[in-house]
């Protein structure tokens, strides 16, 4: 009887632990998370504090950007488990929805996915589909204007597969949904899109700040010449005694914007309050970068480059 109970504790538990764990595919969080952005976590106090990269969908009447951070409970399973108390090092890709005024991931662990040389994992009918944050920006829209979901991984076409395929940049991800088991055939044509809204702003002027790139900026006449820049300003500078038996490198980070002006120059590890603040003057002094760019459009990039400091 004893070892009966015991049993019956321990399938208790693992249902509790295992409870949101039921394999949920990206397109349901496509779909039903109200906020899905790319950065890096830490653990802290018992909570998720999310730093964002790129915000992929916010549907959620709340305002996030690549310059702020979301909080949220941890998962009861994977790597931002609150059995897994660690700081985790890799970029990852988070699907949340609110629910009783906290942000919760969407499936559990299963909607939390590591990113690979700035690509975006996207799971969907028995493939991963890598894609750049533009692309999955472009998938995300033809997912919204080509289907709409009626019930639970069922989702219905206002497009026959033939219209879709002869649209401009029809996307491989988008079309296997005509061959996939969530397909549920093709919907009345007057059926209104559920994400009409969030469509629209896609059209709106883009002010994310990107980290991955389809394109990268690039200064004037590539690293020579950006080195050579910072030798020749360091020229103008007449430095005291300790500053002169400084070593090492000043690491910033900086915005490139759509006109390839440099704002917001940040230390991002310096040597001392007077060195660091004459590099925050040199990188304002760069003369304007080739913008960003991806999907053939000009965006706005984080830069992180060190800048070293010569011997005297």
């Amino acid at each position: 009887m004893k070892s009966f109970f015991t049993l019956l504790a321990f399938l208790c538990l693992f249902e509790y632990v295992f409870a949101d764990e039921m394999y949920s595919p990206d397109i349901n969080g496509l779909y039903d998370a109200s906020l899905i952005v790319t950065g890096t976590p830490q653990l802290k106090n018992g909570e998720v504090e999310f730093s964002i990269l790129n915000v992929l969908k916010n549907s959620s009447g709340e305002s996030y950007n690549s310059q702020s951070s979301v909080h949220f409970s941890p998962t009861r399973y994977g790597v931002l488990s609150m059995m897994n108390p660690q700081t985790v090092a890799d970029t990852l890709i988070v699907y949340l929805r609110k629910y009783k005024g906290k942000w919760y991931t969407y499936g559990g662990s299963q909607q939390i996915h590591s990113l690979k040389n700035g690509q975006i994992p996207f799971d969907f009918c028995n493939e991963i589909y890598w894609l750049t944050p533009g692309e999955y920006l472009r998938m995300k829209k033809q997912f919204f204007t080509t289907f709409k979901k009626v019930e639970e991984q069922k989702y219905e076409a206002l497009f026959s597969e033939d219209e879709y395929s002869k649209k401009n940049n029809a996307l491989p991800v988008v079309q296997r949904m005509y061959s996939c088991n969530y397909f549920n055939g093709p919907a009345s044509i007057d059926q209104a899109i559920e994400h009409e809204d969030e469509i629209k702003n896609e059209l709106k002027e883009d002010t994310t700040i990107y980290q991955f790139v389809d394109q990268e900026a690039l200064y004037p006449g590539g690293a020579d010449e950006l080195m050579l820049f910072f030798e020749e300003s360091w020229k103008k500078w007449e430095l005291n005694a300790v500053e002169k038996e400084l070593m090492g490198k000043v690491y910033v980070s900086f915005i490139i914007e759509t006109s390839g002006k440099v704002t917001q120059v940040k230390i991002l590890r310096g040597v001392m309050p007077s060195m660091d603040h004459k590099v925050i003057q040199m990188v304002y002094a760069m003369p304007n970068w080739i913008p960003a760019e991806t999907r053939g459009k000009k965006v706005r990039f984080m830069m992180r480059i060190p800048v070293p400091i010569p011997s005297w």
